[in-house]
């Protein structure tokens, strides 16, 4: 089950004796960004044995709205440390759209370059999202 780094909420439903042939369930953690020109914050929980466990994060960071939002969505996947099944919303259509429209998996494709033949903007950070994230099974959707 996953726990956050650096959180006082630690956790193990196994024990110590629980080895990966007894079965694991996949746990699904909500990540809810957020950001404007001078912060970014992220709030992130999950249920396990019918109780709820959260971590927020917060920063200040003078970036745009999007790139402040990317920060946000990396600083919650670097709080993570055990797999889980990730649910990420955001109000960024801009985020919400690349990944929707596939466009996150041709920049990838493509060098972290648009269709027109451009670097990204913010390509550093989409880079870092996507390493950060090939260990989670995620969907991302619109949503406060």
């Amino acid at each position: 089950e996953p726990s956050f780094r650096d959180s006082k909420v630690v956790f193990s439903v196994f024990g110590d004796d629980f080895t990966p042939t007894e079965g694991l369930d996949m746990y699904e953690v909500e990540i809810r960004i957020g950001a404007n020109a001078s912060k970014y914050w992220g709030k992130m929980q999950f249920e396990a044995k019918n109780q709820i466990h959260k971590k927020e994060i917060e920063g200040e960071r003078s970036a745009s709205k999007q790139s402040n939002t990317l920060e946000a969505l990396i600083c919650c996947l670097k709080a993570l440390n055990k797999p889980c099944m990730l649910s990420v919303y955001s109000t960024e259509d801009y985020i919400i759209s690349a990944f929707q429209q596939g466009w996150f998996k041709n920049w990838k494709k493509n060098n972290w370059k648009n269709s027109h033949g451009n670097t990204i903007r913010n390509a550093d950070q989409w880079k870092e999202l996507w390493d950060l994230l090939q260990p989670y099974p995620h969907r991302v959707m619109k949503g406060e």
